[in-house]
């Protein structure tokens, strides 16, 4: 689902043609730089008395214009600024695909969470149904009355909404799922189950265990995951590219009040037809003429125009280094509260399992004391509801944790599921590097 998303999500192939409409400013940028070439064709019709050689009174020329600039300090600049800019447009492309990454996988988890409590949902409607059972035996047999077995008919109605409201929950899920995967949205799809010990997921290697098993561990685990994210968030390196072209900007307004712009520029004409009045002379030049000429220019005043552009190129630099700070800021509480909700929601998984273990035992027991005429309707009921809160808090300890480790990854600048095991044994290597180099407590 991550992977063709990553292929067809509309988001981010909006991105994609952002990054490559933006290429074309910077060729822009370049093609001032460039050779100009312009070719013309003038025609002249003149009143006869104004006719002479050097105009005759009819007459059809044309002209190649070339001209270069030699050095403009502003079209130099907008090309390097244009390249960060570039460079800023491919990190926020790929801050939308790591978005997209994410969003296609809390989609897939949804799908799977809905599934899974619409099958709890259909087994506690299949349990009911079974106590319906008892409670008939019941009545037969003198233990109860009637109104058991309408309490029963009673909670199989309030169960089949349940198994009704769950199975819409799925369907949601579903095209939320198809919607990012670019599909028409009630599209059919099989889904396979994924756990804990997935090789897709960075709780499926080995190798992680030894850097959470504990408190110390856990600690230096968010630093240098805080640490690594920090280089490799595609927000900071956004704004960098940001900061790199406002910083060049600056530049350019300070040297605007001494460096000149140079351009050269020549001009090829030929005259192709002479009639009328004062063609019957030799025309002015010949047929042929050309001229160059070097042109530098420097404004002395503008108004005040250039010490505005320096204040406020200086003010917009001293604003993203700030911005940047800022969000790094962010990215880091971001990345630790990410991961400290993902030790919670782990933690969690072991206890709820237990408590859904020990609700279906006392189910078990409960039942066959019902059968019995031991318990009453309402302590079966009680037991039976127990179990089913436990049930499904124990499956959505299971999907919440995954959800946060994908908040985390998202977070942290790169998904596992996204790396070919040479990224990974780079991303351990990593790892134990940081742990070498802090000491023991």
């Amino acid at each position: 689902a991550v992977v063709t998303a990553m292929d067809v999500n509309l988001d981010l192939e909006v991105q994609k043609r952002m990054v490559a409409a933006g290429r074309e400013n910077v060729n822009l940028a370049r093609s001032v730089l460039r050779p100009q070439v312009d070719v013309s064709g003038l025609g002249v019709w003149l009143d006869d008395d104004l006719g002479s050689p050097q105009q005759a009174e009819k007459s059809v020329s044309g002209a190649v214009t070339l001209s270069q600039i030699l050095f403009s300090e502003q079209a130099l600049a907008n090309l390097r600024i244009q390249g960060h800019l570039q460079r800023s447009r491919e990190f926020e492309r790929d801050g939308v695909r790591l978005d997209v990454a994410r969003e296609a996988a809390v989609a897939y988890l949804n799908v799977l969470r809905g599934k899974t409590f619409e099958q709890i949902r259909k087994n506690n409607l299949l349990v009911s149904r079974s106590n319906l059972e008892l409670a008939r035996v019941r009545q037969a047999i003198g233990f109860s009355g009637p109104g058991e077995v309408y309490r029963w008919e009673s909670q199989i109605a309030n169960d089949r909404k349940s198994v009704i409201s769950a199975n819409s929950q799925r369907n949601l899920a579903e095209m939320a799922l198809n919607r990012i995967l670019h599909r028409p949205l009630e599209t059919p799809f099989q889904t396979v189950e994924i756990g804990l010990n997935d090789p897709q997921l960075l709780t499926g290697h080995k190798r992680f265990d030894p850097y959470v098993n504990n408190k110390w561990s856990f600690s230096v685990f968010r630093n240098f995951v805080v640490k690594d994210g920090l280089e490799r968030a595609p927000e900071l390196k956004q704004l960098s590219a940001a900061i790199a072209a406002q910083k060049r900007a600056l530049q350019s307004a300070r040297r605007a009040f001494f460096a000149p712009t140079i351009a050269v520029q020549g001009e090829l004409k030929r005259l192709f037809s002479r009639r009328g009045q004062g063609a019957t002379g030799p025309s002015f030049g010949g047929d042929v003429t050309w001229n160059v000429g070097i042109n530098a220019s420097l404004p002395v005043f503008s108004g005040g125009s250039r010490f505005a552009q320096v204040r406020k190129a200086q003010d917009d630099w001293y604003r993203l280094r700030l911005q940047r700070e800022a969000v790094a800021e962010r990215i880091e509480q971001g990345i630790r509260s990410a991961i400290h909700t993902m030790g919670v929601s782990f933690a969690t998984i072991r206890l709820s399992a237990q408590a859904a273990d020990a609700a279906r035992q006392n189910l078990e027991l409960t039942t066959d004391a019902y059968s019995r005429g031991v318990v009453s309707v309402l302590g079966l009921l009680d037991a039976q509801n127990a179990s089913l809160v436990s049930e499904q808090a124990a499956a959505n300890a299971v999907y919440d944790f995954l959800l946060d480790l994908m908040e985390v990854e998202r977070a942290t600048g790169g998904f596992v599921l996204l790396l070919d095991q040479t990224e990974i044994d780079a991303f351990f290597k990593r790892l134990s590097a940081y742990f070498a180099q802090v000491s023991t407590p």
